[in-house]
């Protein structure tokens, strides 16, 4: 992983099992690629930012302008309105998360509900073998990991190749492993079309997906979801996709506003504006410039944004779903400009000199 990550809680953990475990998981969704060195992983130059499991940890790397979060860990068999919480607030914010389904003897057994698998808005990933086949010994019912009406998607979770810690090759099965892989084609999606909002992910990854149905039992018919994740067919219906519009700025809806032009007079299509990044599972990373400041960031609102050597005739904000909520032309000879967003959340400001971004700055408003 050494060049894919650009941060981790450290330590992470101090038991070995969640290391290794958060390791193979890590590698199987955007371990670095095509070096000779051990194996591939889907979510090709993708970056990676490491926590320790938990919900707190969720919204701290949403925050930190993460977009796709890979949940490969469980925190129960029951609902709670605090989970919903959470979640709503990820969502709101542009996150995307992905979690695995459970291993089958969780939760009274393969058919029980896990979360945050099972909360709304979740994709929730169930594993299936290198045949489709749901039942890792096809034949045997008690060899399969969950499968219930809160499955979004299948992908490879049995005897799956991975690593857990340097010069170490094994296989391992979980759902665990299976989200990942789910995780790392968001990646690569948001990388080609970094305008696409959760819902567009998730129906692309839907209508995409392979029908496993006739190979499989009809004991899970409607059980496993949309099928198993096509990665190339999901990226190739992507490369001729026209993110949906977002709405036009307008009374009522008005999300951002500048204390110059307080009415903006519409938006434009993003797509493509990152399309020399890489930088799927992080998505909008900064184009970093000394010589551009914001002040105050994190911010309540109000904020100025600061510029020398530069002669920005734009400023363009998107929300954290790459969507552009801004944009306003700049008169020749001003250094600043002063903003006020309306809602809070992650945001990145960009600033445009004869049709290039010169800067992006991430806006962060509690």
């Amino acid at each position: 992983m050494q060049g894919n990550v650009v941060a981790a809680q450290n330590p992470i953990y101090a038991s070995p099992y969640y290391y290794m475990h958060g390791t193979a998981v890590s590698i199987a969704a955007a371990g670095n690629t095509n070096n000779a060195i051990g194996k591939s992983s889907i979510g090709y130059n993708c970056q990676l930012s490491l926590k320790s499991l938990g919900y707190n940890e969720m919204l701290q790397l949403c925050y930190q302008g993460v977009r796709v979060i890979n949940v490969s860990w469980t925190s129960g068999c029951f609902y709670t309105g605090y989970y919903d919480l959470i979640m709503n607030e990820l969502f709101e914010n542009g996150c995307i998360v992905v979690a695995a389904a459970g291993n089958g003897g969780q939760c009274g057994g393969p058919t029980g509900v896990v979360y945050p698998a099972g909360l709304d808005g979740v994709i929730s990933v169930s594993s299936v073998g290198p045949w489709d086949n749901h039942e890792r010994i096809p034949g045997d019912p008690n060899s399969t990991h969950q499968h219930n009406a809160q499955v979004d998607i299948c992908a490879p979770g049995y005897d799956v190749a991975g690593t857990n810690f340097p010069g170490n090759y094994l296989t391992g099965s979980g759902s665990s492993f299976a989200a990942p892989y789910v995780t790392g084609t968001i990646g690569l999606m948001l990388s080609l079309r970094p305008c696409l909002s959760r819902e567009e992910v998730i129906s692309v990854l839907k209508q995409t997906a392979v029908d496993i149905y006739p190979i499989n039992s009809s004991d899970y018919d409607g059980l496993l979801g949309a099928g198993r994740l096509d990665a190339g067919a999901a990226l190739q219906y992507l490369s001729t996709y026209q993110c949906a519009e977002p709405p036009l700025t307008v009374d009522g809806n008005v999300v951002l506003i500048s204390m110059n032009n307080p009415r903006p007079q519409g938006n434009t299509n993003p797509v493509g504006v990152y399309s020399n990044q890489s930088s799927g599972v992080l998505g909008n990373m900064e184009l970093e410039a000394a010589n551009v400041n914001l002040f105050p960031n994190p911010s309540k609102g109000q904020f100025t944004v600061r510029w020398e050597g530069i002669h920005p005739q734009e400023i363009q904000i998107t929300d954290a779903t790459g969507k552009q909520v801004f944009s306003q032309l700049q008169s020749a000879g001003l250094n600043s400009a002063e903003l006020i967003l309306c809602q809070t959340g992650v945001y990145f400001l960009k600033l445009i000199e004869e049709g290039r971004i010169v800067a992006n700055k991430k806006v962060v408003i509690y």
